[in-house]
């Protein structure tokens, strides 16, 4: 292995190998799918509003009106 990678991965990754195990502890909690609920919902709302092979400027500005309604969302639940 290349000395950079080595010292890339002591430097940057091997002093969090304990949150490693809590992400593999968490996949076989959710009967083995890798990402969480918060994420898997995120996607599910891109998907409802950005259209696929939508154009750029549509992506876009469809983006950043899910991510207003979901900061939006975030603020009326932290008032609460």
């Amino acid at each position: 292995m290349h000395s950079d990678i080595l010292d890339y991965y002591n430097n940057n990754w091997h002093k969090y190998k304990e949150e490693w195990a809590v992400c593999y502890t968490k996949q076989n909690l959710c009967f083995g799918t890798r990402t969480n609920n918060r994420l898997e919902n995120m996607n599910k709302q891109l998907k409802s509003v950005i259209e696929k092979y939508s154009v750029f400027k549509k992506f876009i500005k469809n983006f950043f009106i899910l991510i207003s309604n979901h900061r939006n969302n975030i603020a009326v639940e932290l008032a609460t």
